[in-house]
């Protein structure tokens, strides 16, 4: 852009400053003026200036009031391109991968965990797949033995007295839910039925962790699942 181009938009070589007397308004400024002279009494010069009225006050201070939640708001936006961190592991997210292998005694018994994992400070952890192997030949998943995952001593829903195979330690079975920092996840077996000899188990039981306040591991909305 050309000197005359720049002194016809009231601009110079510098950037957006307005050339003329003091007070003067270039014309890209005008707008951006006219707009702040409605709400905070700075008119132009030479400009009329209308009274303040009760009225006008009032919507001056509503319109402040607006301008700050609308700040609020967006200072408490997590703007991101990745997806929630409890959907999908992140490059920062801390995997769970946990195998044991226990010997269940032939006496009919309660729920004895395996497999128990508590979620770090700071952290929170999504659980995404579990699984068992019954190494002991023969054994036909008629309800001998059953399963159970708990979050802090309590069975989660549709993941208690399970009789059947639900996934193996190759390929575990895909779940769902979330644990919050300090929660206590347990992966129990339970022998229902006595019998003559012992059943060896395998169990798994997979996910990850994250930050939950960490923007580069997902989105807030992770907080509140």
């Amino acid at each position: 852009m050309s000197m005359f181009e720049l002194n016809a938009v009231g601009l110079t070589p510098q950037g957006n400053q307005a050339l003329g007397p003091p007070g003067h308004v270039s014309e890209i400024d005008r707008p951006r003026q006219d707009l702040r002279s409605t709400f905070e009494q700075d008119p132009l010069p030479g400009e009329w200036q209308a009274p303040v009225t009760p009225g006008l006050a009032v919507a001056r201070e509503t319109a402040r009031a607006l301008i700050d939640e609308v700040k609020k708001v967006l200072q408490r936006t997590n703007i991101t391109a990745s997806l929630p961190a409890h959907t999908a592991p992140h490059l920062y997210s801390t995997p769970i991968d946990l195998t044991e292998q226990v010997t269940v005694p032939a006496a009919a018994t309660g729920y004895a965990t395996v497999i128990e994992y508590t979620v770090q400070p700071g952290r929170w952890a999504r659980i995404s797949g579990y699984g068992m192997n019954v190494t002991t030949a023969g054994y036909v998943y008629d309800g001998t033995l059953l399963w159970q995952i708990c979050v802090n001593g309590v069975p989660v829903s549709n993941l208690l007295n399970i009789a059947q195979q639900r996934g193996s330690i190759i390929q575990p079975r895909q779940t769902f839910f979330v644990a919050r920092e300090g929660d206590v996840v347990q992966y129990q077996v339970q022998r229902a039925v006595a019998g003559v000899s012992t059943i060896d188990v395998e169990m798994a039981l997979v996910g990850w962790t994250w930050r939950p306040l960490m923007n580069k591991e997902g989105s807030r909305s992770s907080v509140v699942v």
